[in-house]
């Protein structure tokens, strides 16, 4: 329910002030690391140390090409903006995907006076966080404050709905129709700017414990960084890892020394009103556990 102006984004006499050039609304278009140099908004501009920061983008399905504002991701501004703006207590709306996004979208509606259903591909929420009992748990939860539950469903396709709204039909034949849908079914690295820099790419950009990639002076951070094999996507490793990857590139000009990035234990904590639940550690490890 912010609005947008109060949001606390730092001002460009903020970066001034902290000897920091803020450049809005160019992207990259070249980079060329022998050199160390890169084009941006028509402009060449020189490095003595780069590091990708490009996050990842939202995975959407083809068949939700055109489809907008009717459906939407719920990734960025824009797209919360665009889901306020359908927004109104009595309409319907479904959450596609039954990870934390999802869930948490669903009780957002709810509490807007909305009727909700969540439909997930998978055989329970949660299921990269949880194991069946807790699943289960949380899957009656929401039952009960209204909110419908389809597991062990895909969606097929997308068609016109009688009154205006989506329908969206399943890959067993059912089908729901709804005012407008959310996705919220993950992320993958955005490896368009790496791929540039000619940069090694997986599922996301390896680095190793200091978080350079194959490249001289060149580093990553966020959720594009693949660790051991893993992509990791978290406000709070992001925000390490940023810290440590602009450390380690001033430790590349002489300034000061490597610092190790090590990775947290995966942790989850989620609470609202009506719910709350944790995760923490690997999921389905040596001693996983389920306290409900």
């Amino acid at each position: 329910q912010a609005e947008l102006a109060s949001m606390p984004f730092h001002s460009e006499e903020w970066y001034r002030q902290r000897g920091i050039g803020l450049s809005r609304g160019t992207p990259v278009i070249a980079i060329d690391a022998h050199n160390r140099s890169l084009i941006a908004g028509g402009e060449t501009i020189g490095y003595d140390a780069l590091i990708i920061t490009t996050g990842s983008k939202p995975v959407v399905p083809p068949f939700v090409a055109g489809w907008e504002p009717r459906v939407i991701p719920l990734w960025n501004i824009d797209h919360a903006l665009a889901i306020k703006e359908q927004v109104a207590p009595g309409r319907r709306c479904a959450v596609i995907g039954g990870g934390v996004l999802g869930v948490e979208t669903a009780l957002r509606a709810r509490a807007a006076g909305m009727r909700a259903v969540i439909i997930e591909k998978a055989e329970r929420l949660l299921a990269r966080q949880f194991g069946p009992r807790a699943a289960q748990i949380i899957h009656e939860r929401l039952v009960a404050q209204g909110i419908e539950v389809i597991t062990d469903c895909g969606v097929a396709d997308l068609t016109d709905a009688i009154d205006g709204g989506v329908r969206l039909n399943f890959e067993d034949g059912g089908h729901v129709e709804v005012a407008f849908t959310v996705l919220a079914i993950g992320a993958r690295p955005d490896l368009a700017v790496p791929r540039l820099a000619g940069i090694t790419t997986a599922r996301g950009v390896p680095v190793d414990r200091y978080l350079a990639t194959n490249i001289p002076r060149v580093f990553a951070a966020g959720d594009v960084v693949q660790m051991e094999g893993v992509v990791r996507c978290s406000v709070h490793e992001a925000v390490v890892q940023g810290r440590t990857a602009g450390l380690n590139a001033l430790a590349e000009l002489g300034q000061g020394s490597c610092v190790e990035y090590r990775p947290d234990l995966q942790q989850l904590f989620f609470k609202t009103p009506t719910l709350e639940f944790y995760a923490a550690g690997v999921a389905y490890g040596p001693e996983f556990q389920e306290v409900c």
